[in-house]
């Protein structure tokens, strides 16, 4: 297949392309490419492939899976590769892949100094159907979208059991008590009521008889007096 480097590859390999680079101890390191994310140089290393400028570019994995350094030269050159075993997070089933470098995306972990944030390449990843034919992948399901969410259905809370009613204590009536007998006493006669006899009716007494109007003395003519001359005067 064109293009695609087999994940087969020694990872010790050297490729044949690749140039040496002289370090401070004068021991040769091969140099695979360009860092794509600094422009520094991508060296062979005891653990990977890694950019001597330590830009945090990681090359040496992808998807969990070592790199060869043959296989790192060619996504340095823009080439795919094909990656064998790479093993599904949701299902856990081991699968074959190409894939295509593209972009470059950051991610972060918690390492034991905290957390490291680093950066690597953004794959396209396509599947080798059975005649070795390079197959594109599907496009990714668009993310589903949150569900709004109701209000919680309100039970109705059943009534509480009313408190036992005590009975109330039984009253009993009390016995009456024995009148005490009085002793018998005879009343008094009444005293007899005689009828008054009846008075007779006085006659009143007869009016007297009214004084005779007295009879006033005549009356005489006095003369014309003087009055020295006069009877009274």
């Amino acid at each position: 297949m064109e293009n695609v480097v087999n994940a087969n590859a020694n990872q010790n390999q050297v490729p044949q392309a690749a140039q040496t680079a002289p370090n401070s101890s004068q021991t040769q390191q091969v140099v695979l490419g360009t860092c794509p994310k600094c422009n520094g140089q991508v060296v062979a290393g005891k653990y990977g492939p890694y950019c001597t400028s330590k830009c945090g570019m990681t090359l040496n994995k992808a998807y969990g899976k070592d790199l060869s350094n043959e296989q790192v030269q060619a996504l340095l050159a823009g080439q795919s590769i094909n990656v064998l075993g790479i093993v599904s997070q949701r299902t856990g089933k081991a699968f074959d892949a190409i894939l295509t470098p593209g972009e470059i995306e950051e991610f972060s972990y918690t390492g034991r100094n905290g957390l490291v944030t680093k950066y690597r390449y953004k794959f396209t990843m396509s599947f080798p159907d059975g005649n070795g034919q390079q197959t594109a992948a599907p496009a990714p399901a668009p993310a589903p979208q949150p569900v709004p969410q109701s209000a919680p259905v309100q039970y109705a809370q059943p009534a509480p059991a009313p408190a036992p009613v005590q009975p109330a204590p039984a009253q009993y009536a009390q016995p009456a008590q024995p009148v005490a007998q009085q002793p018998y006493v005879q009343p008094a006669p009444a005293p007899v009521q005689y009828a008054q006899p009846v008075q007779a009716a006085v006659p009143a007494p007869a009016p007297a008889p009214a004084p005779a109007p007295a009879q006033s003395a005549p009356m005489f003519d006095i003369p014309d007096l003087p009055d020295d001359e006069l009877p009274f005067a």
